[in-house]
């Protein structure tokens, strides 16, 4: 302490102390700095101390504010702010996901987006039933499939399950033995015996009677009986035509 006598006649004292000056705690309104670190008494109901220490800060709840842009990049260890974190999430909304058939066309949609996928069914949903369809994976792609026999109530052919147009005439061939055949053809019923190995038929026509040809016991009989006509393959098959 060193006095300084003043003009007036008063004595001012000043104070000083070491350039280097070791304290245990100072305390200057609401902060306290001692050897545990910074404390900031809370002002405000609902908040808590701010503590400053080597381990870190404890904000005591409050807003870290007025923050500046910081770098972000691999390496890099700054703080970021709100904007910044903003910008981020706006790029990659926008980057979205892409959706694509096979016709090749792609469908863009931001995340957040909603991707429709529709069919043409107008029935309750309990009318519908996943049983023939599989997804799979197959060389990154999401195949799916159909089964190849399908399992089903009733199947609707042609629009509005009309009816098909009638089929061409056909014939019927039956085989007797040793190669020889019985023909039926021809909208009249017409009969062609094809004889053995290939050679020419021989036709048979029944008139105002029983007409018949009766070979060996199991081999092939006809029969013109009354415009039906019996071919008789075996004792025990028989097939009529009109």
């Amino acid at each position: 302490m060193v006095p300084t006598k003043n003009a007036d006649g008063s004595t001012t004292y000043t104070v000083k102390t070491k350039d280097n000056v070791d304290f245990t705690s100072v305390t200057t309104g609401n902060t306290t700095m001692n050897d545990s670190g910074i404390t900031i008494r809370a002002s405000d109901n609902g908040k808590t101390n701010v503590i400053l220490t080597n381990k870190g800060l404890d904000n005591g709840g409050n807003k870290v504010v007025n923050v500046a842009d910081g770098e972000i990049s691999s390496t890099s260890k700054d703080a970021v702010n709100g904007s910044q974190l903003h910008n981020v999430k706006q790029e990659l909304a926008r980057e979205g996901l892409n959706f694509k058939g096979q016709s090749g066309q792609s469908i863009h949609k931001n995340l957040g987006e909603t991707l429709e996928i529709v069919g043409k069914g107008q029935k309750a949903d309990t009318e519908y039933d996943a049983v023939n369809i599989k997804t799979y994976e197959e060389n990154g792609k999401v195949v799916v499939a159909l089964a190849k026999d399908l399992t089903a109530n009733k199947v609707t052919v042609g629009e509005k399950g009309a009816n098909g147009k009638d089929g061409a005439d056909g014939s019927i061939g039956v085989n007797g033995k040793d190669g020889s055949a019985v023909v039926i053809n021809g909208k009249d019923g017409s009969i062609g015996l094809n004889g053995k190995d290939g050679k020419n038929g021989v036709s048979i026509k029944g008139q105002d009677g029983k007409v018949g040809v009766d070979g060996k016991d199991g081999e092939t009989r006809l029969v013109y009986v009354e415009k039906i006509i019996q071919i008789k393959l075996t004792r025990s098959l028989l097939l009529m035509t009109a």
